[in-house]
């Protein structure tokens, strides 16, 4: 028995630019479509994070907080499938906040907790780094 090669589904970016509300929101991680308007309320970050992304390439923002694997939670029905990328502009991608112009240390000359911290406080986004540094200065952890 021949074994079936399926067609990946290929959405324009035309097409999820018009998916941009929180009724109706389209979001594109690493270059896969997904539905994610049910998904919105259940969302432990609350809507607005998400919201504020609609109809964009977010995986620079999702990149910041979550590992690819997090994708695993959605339902599967939520994959609408590929982006075409020959339809994506450089203003689809949503900006991580992240100053470019700061260069990012070697690995090898971060020695411990303290030259991470210090690291991170410069080149993370903004946003992410308030993420992280909420839970991090508990001194228990």
């Amino acid at each position: 028995k021949p074994h079936a090669i399926m067609a990946t589904k290929l959405v324009s970016m035309d097409e999820v630019r018009k998916h941009n509300t929180v009724k109706d929101c389209w979001i594109v991680f690493y270059d896969k479509v997904y539905d994610i308007s049910g998904f919105l309320p259940e969302h432990p970050g609350g809507i607005p994070i998400i919201a504020a992304h609609a109809g964009k390439d977010a995986t620079a923002i999702f990149e910041q907080i979550h590992p690819k694997t997090m994708l695993a939670i959605l339902p599967k029905a939520s994959y609408l499938g590929d982006i075409d990328k020959s339809t994506v502009n450089p203003t689809d991608f949503s900006k991580t906040g992240r100053d470019e112009n700061v260069k990012i240390p070697a690995i090898d000359q971060l020695l411990n907790t303290f030259d991470f911290k210090a690291a991170a406080s410069k080149c993370m986004a903004s946003q992410g780094w308030n993420y992280y540094i909420s839970g991090a200065e508990d001194e228990i952890a």
